[in-house]
């Protein structure tokens, strides 16, 4: 009775985490790419998404799921599988696109990307595409549980600076070394960086903030 229990219950506990919420995502962004992509055209932006099951993926939904969003990522994607404390553990590396929304639109014309930086002003928006819905229901195909959530519960933001002139930046409602920051300003010199975090669980009242800062450039 007892191990069947335990079974149930690991099922249930696969099910309910079988979602493709990522757990966390990083991306680095250089002050310099934001200047070109909003003058210049696309820039692409290093991304890591971690996504995490409980319990075991016995039904390999894992490796079937890294087929599918090969499709939407860069080709030089990286997909690795390892074992977590509570489960399997997956993480991607890619890139995704960075500029102007006319860029951006241009660009996802032959490039099928979930997530793009969108500059408007000295507005920098991480959002998603219309290829997000499309992968999404390619998941379901899969797994009916597979349906990609966004935001992620976390998204830090590294920012490095490599310009002459350091702009400055301003985050709205994130955290910076764990502490809750509601207007976040710093000036990034040469070869400093800066990180900021976007907290978007469910119950925390940060997770309506789009994922966004600005940038000041001194020209």
């Amino acid at each position: 009775m007892y191990r069947a229990f335990v079974s149930i219950l690991s099922i249930i506990l696969l099910f309910v985490s079988s979602g493709c919420r990522p757990d966390k995502i990083e991306v680095e962004i250089f002050t310099s790419d934001v200047q070109q992509a909003s003058t210049e055209g696309i820039v692409e932006v290093s991304l890591t998404a971690t996504f995490s099951l409980i319990g075991e993926d016995t039904g390999g939904n894992l490796p079937k799921a890294s087929a599918v969003a090969k499709h939407y990522l860069n080709e030089n994607a990286d997909f690795k599988i390892s074992k977590g404390d509570w489960g399997d553990v997956l993480v991607v590396k890619c890139n995704i696109p960075m500029g102007t929304e006319a860029s951006i639109n241009s660009y996802l014309v032959n490039n099928r990307r979930p997530l793009a930086f969108v500059i408007k002003g000295s507005s920098v928006m991480l959002k998603s595409t219309q290829h997000l819905e499309s992968l999404d229901r390619e998941l379901s195909r899969v797994n009916m549980m597979l349906d990609l959530d966004m935001p992620a519960k976390s998204t830090a933001v590294r920012l490095i600076g490599d310009m002459a002139e350091a702009p400055q930046i301003t985050a709205i409602a994130v955290f910076v070394d764990e502490k809750p920051e509601l207007v976040f300003k710093k000036s990034i010199e040469r070869r400093e960086t800066v990180e900021f975090e976007f907290n978007g669980e469910d119950a925390s009242v940060y997770s309506e903030v789009p994922i966004q800062f600005f940038i000041d450039a001194k020209k």
